[in-house]
């Protein structure tokens, strides 16, 4: 009976432990990553061993989300075969990123020229199921009509491929704005022609007339994003991959967001596992590691952009997949006032908070972040207490 004992506790208690794990990890990816000293102090009788084998399960799954994202990415093509889709001709690639390449596109019989996005994955056996939820999630997203929101004309498939076509838009992206700022510290505008100042009241500043202390422009920017992403979210829209590549500042200083393929309908594409992988790591925030999304994840993309405008500098170090999650889930970020002393504290203050790992820290809604950013544009008193996890940053600075 001893014997039977002996034999039979080891495996209860890897049974326990199993079930504990277990219980962890679907905290974990239902975006609440239990605080590890109290999940230990929660299981006395068995700490050492989960202190020993908890960090391993999680880097596991920081891992998986990590090889999703790549794999996506590798499926791009570094060339194209195709010259024409459906009515139009790809004169040249724009861009590529994660979520797809843009190409600048002709229609053949009007040679109107447009934006033309082409998905960054082929779809097989599945394709009439896909292709019909690509479709209403597309036709959902062409109804958002907002000035701060690139139109969308069309869309098609061919050879597997999913496409949209919408508004070229003439101006620069905010990446190419930043790299303008990070190459030197002298006033310029995104076109070269005098044109009319912002069709907000809320920046002063001349239309493309930039630099590194232009701390209302970039709120106004801020202003603009957040405002479309307001008008996405109330028809039941993320976008996912909130970015400096994303927006663009057009001729008349107005910031348009150009890309929504990553996005989801609330009641659909948040169920789907690979379309919240997808997206760009280093503007992610850290709840879609662990395939949870909602609008304070659009928040923090915006918060993680903003900070590389007003910085010049990554949010994130240049890590490897498996680090830069562990960075994004810690919230591991310089003070913004360290890369630019001059920034005004009520400024950074409403990025960090925006950054937040914790989405309940966050501001609720584009929304609250729409109307803190007006807040400092106007100069009036901050909505909000500060919060201890950005101050002790903001006094490293």
């Amino acid at each position: 009976m001893a014997g039977n004992i002996i034999t039979a506790a080891p495996d209860a208690v890897a049974e326990t432990i199993d079930a504990i794990v277990c219980q962890y990890v679907d905290a974990a990816r239902e975006g609440s990553p239990p605080d590890l000293e109290q999940f230990l102090a929660a299981h006395p009788a068995f700490a050492d061993e989960l202190r020993e084998l908890l960090p391993l399960v999680a880097r596991l799954e920081r891992w998986g989300t990590a090889k999703e994202i790549e794999c996506v990415r590798q499926s791009l093509p570094v060339h194209f075969p195709l010259k024409e889709l459906g009515e139009y001709r790809l004169v040249r690639e724009l861009g590529r990123g994660g979520m797809g390449v843009v190409f600048h596109a002709e229609h053949r019989f009007s040679s109107r020229a447009v934006a033309l996005k082409l998905l960054p994955y082929r779809l097989g056996a599945d394709l009439p199921q896909r292709q019909a939820q690509f479709r209403q999630e597309v036709d959902a997203i062409a109804r958002l009509q907002h000035p701060h929101i690139v139109p969308i004309y069309s869309f098609g498939e061919e050879g597997g491929y999913f496409y949209y076509v919408m508004q070229l838009i003439h101006g620069m992206t905010l990446s190419g704005v930043i790299e303008r700022l990070r190459e030197r510290d002298e006033p310029f505008r995104c076109r070269r022609r005098r044109q009319r100042t912002l069709a907000t009241a809320t920046t002063r500043v001349p239309p493309g007339e930039l630099q590194r202390s232009s701390w209302k422009a970039f709120a106004g920017i801020g202003v603009h994003v957040a405002e479309a992403l307001q008008h996405a979210h109330s028809a039941g829209i993320l976008h996912n991959d909130i970015k400096p590549a994303n927006i663009m500042l057009d001729s008349t200083g107005r910031a348009v967001i150009t890309d929504f393929s990553g996005s989801g309908l609330f009641d659909g594409a948040a169920q789907e596992e690979q379309r919240l992988a997808l997206g760009t790591l280093r503007y992610m925030a850290p709840e879609r590691l662990y395939k949870q999304c909602d609008e304070r994840s659009d928040v923090y993309s915006l918060g993680v952009t903003l900070y590389e405008l007003v910085t010049q500098s990554a949010a994130f170090s240049n890590l490897p997949a498996v680090k830069l999650t562990e960075a994004i889930e810690r919230g591991d970020i310089i003070a913004p006032r360290w890369h630019a002393p001059d920034l005004p504290t009520d400024l950074a203050a409403i990025i960090m908070r925006a950054m937040h790992p914790d989405p309940a820290q966050r501001q609720e809604s584009a929304r609250e972040l729409h109307g803190e950013l007006l807040d400092f544009l106007w100069q009036r008193p901050s909505r909000r207490p500060s919060t201890s996890w950005w101050q002790r940053r903001m006094r490293s600075a």
